[in-house]
């Protein structure tokens, strides 16, 4: 369950380990699963990269940060665009959350495929109702996966 530690904590919302899975061959959303395992590695090392981008610390074996060294200019572009690439461009407006509360919550807890239902029929629903824009469905999301950008 999440807290309100978790949700204000940074180190839950890294979009750059959902980047890395991607560059990494992850094209489907059961690829993107071990994001969100309890043991994932990802929210500590951006942890680390804020820690010792902010503070000067004393690391293993007597070596010091020093954050002018790690807090780049090309890190910090680096780290923008990924941000900006996953960042939403508008706000969720209230009945786009009640749809989702119609759709999923009678099968949040659910563990044989229609939580999975639910969502697709969920998305249908914000599709008919003109409030999802991409492209891509979220069953060919699941189904068929993202396709990696061509090369030029």
């Amino acid at each position: 369950m999440l807290t309100w530690r978790d949700y204000r904590s940074h180190t839950e919302e890294c979009s750059l380990a959902a980047h890395r899975c991607f560059c990494e061959g992850a094209r489907r959303a059961n690829d993107f699963l071990p994001l969100f395992h309890p043991d994932a590695e990802h929210p500590f090392i951006l942890d680390q990269l804020k820690q010792v981008s902010f503070y000067t610390d004393c690391l293993r074996k007597g070596h010091w940060s020093v954050p002018e060294k790690v807090a780049t200019k090309e890190a910090a572009e680096s780290l923008l665009k990924i941000a900006e690439g996953f960042s939403r461009s508008r706000e969720t407006t209230t009945e786009e959350i009640d749809l989702w509360i119609q759709y999923i919550k009678p099968v949040w807890h659910a563990t044989d495929g229609s939580r999975e239902q639910a969502l697709f029929e969920w998305d249908k629903e914000m599709r008919r109702r003109g409030l999802a824009k991409n492209s891509m469905t979220l069953e060919q999301f699941f189904v068929e996966g993202v396709r990696p950008p061509k090369k030029v």
